[in-house]
């Protein structure tokens, strides 16, 4: 009788332990799938919320439209502070319309430390402004920025974005996570080629003719009065990005918003630039020219730069079609 009791005790003992094991499998279990791992370029579906697909992640002081102007409005930030953008496809999947913060809500970990000061905002007119109140309609796919302020000092080739897609009056759960280097201007950054053609379809093709540092730029056929470009004051120079484009967007379209221009120096200053072109007969360099579809003409990236800027290396990123591509130009 007493063997027997030992024999029940050892088998209710081994039940047990195999039941909090598989209980303990299940826990673990759980928690992985709440915690969805995201990859730059591929779509997560948040079933009824939403889908997003990262593009590209930017770290910069300064933050305006991919596609900026002379008069862009954007954010730059504090000393010792950055921000990190996340550019990404963001399609809403409810029955109602919803702005970009009410689908997705964010926030930066590194280390111990969450970052949770940020901006949304859409990506909108050809890339030309940022729409802070820009909402997504039912069914419909906006290009956004997800932006979030970090400490300079804090940045990390091992840092974490996440994302939240909460329902309607719930506390956000941010249960999808993607990993990400803040240490890199750009995640995805392509080699701009001087003579080589880069083609965006429905859009056009541009092609970097020209690099060069100078005083000022002026047409090819001026006369008695003319419009030209210089640089601002007498200690600062223009970087010059000759870049030939044609339309194929089927549209007259402004010669100004095929790219944009962002030139960082040797020093990690950042200069937004700006776009001009020819016009048709070649006697102005204006920015407010248009081009026909089939048709080219010779545009220019202008970024306005200390002279000293000159003697180092400078970097200029550029904006076509969606993708950045960046153009050392040494000393």
């Amino acid at each position: 009788m007493e063997k027997s009791n030992t024999i029940k005790r050892r088998g209710l003992v081994f039940f047990l332990t195999a039941a909090a094991v598989l209980c303990l499998i299940l826990f673990v279990s759980g928690c992985a799938e709440k915690e969805n791992a995201m990859t730059m370029g591929e779509t997560t579906v948040v079933e009824e919320r939403a889908e997003i697909t990262p593009v590209n992640l930017l770290v910069s002081k300064k933050v305006y439209p991919p596609v900026a102007d002379n008069y862009a409005m954007g954010w730059e930030a504090e000393d010792g502070k950055v921000y990190a953008v996340l550019e990404a496809k963001l399609k809403n999947l409810t029955d109602k319309e919803c702005k970009i913060q009410d689908l997705c809500q964010f926030q930066m970990v590194i280390g111990e430390e969450t970052y949770g000061n940020t901006i949304a905002a859409a990506v909108t007119e050809n890339g030309s402004k940022l729409d802070r109140s820009k909402a997504v309609g039912p069914g419909k796919t906006a290009k956004v920025y997800l932006i979030t302020e970090l400490d300079a000092k804090a940045v990390s080739e091992e840092s974490s974005l996440q994302l939240a897609f909460p329902e309607e009056d719930k506390e956000p759960s941010f249960d999808y996570h993607l990993a990400v280097d803040t240490t890199k201007r750009l995640a995805v950054c392509k080699e701009l080629v001087k003579g080589d053609t880069v083609t965006v379809k429905n859009v056009g093709e541009i092609t970097l003719e020209k690099v060069r540092f100078t005083k000022k730029i002026e047409p090819e056929n001026p006369g008695y009065f003319y419009r030209y470009f210089e640089a601002r004051k007498s200690d600062e120079r223009l970087l010059v990005l000759d870049m030939k484009v044609k339309n194929l967007s089927g549209k007259k379209r402004d010669a100004g918003s095929f790219y944009g221009v962002t030139v960082v120096t040797e020093d990690g200053e950042e200069y937004i630039g700006g776009t001009a072109a020819d016009d048709a007969s070649k006697a102005n360099i204006t920015t407010s020219e248009t081009i026909g579809n089939g048709k080219s003409r010779m545009t220019y990236g202008i970024a306005n730069l200390p002279k000293a800027a000159g003697d180092g290396k400078c970097t200029a990123y550029v904006y076509i079609g969606g993708e950045w591509y960046s153009y050392v130009r040494e000393k």
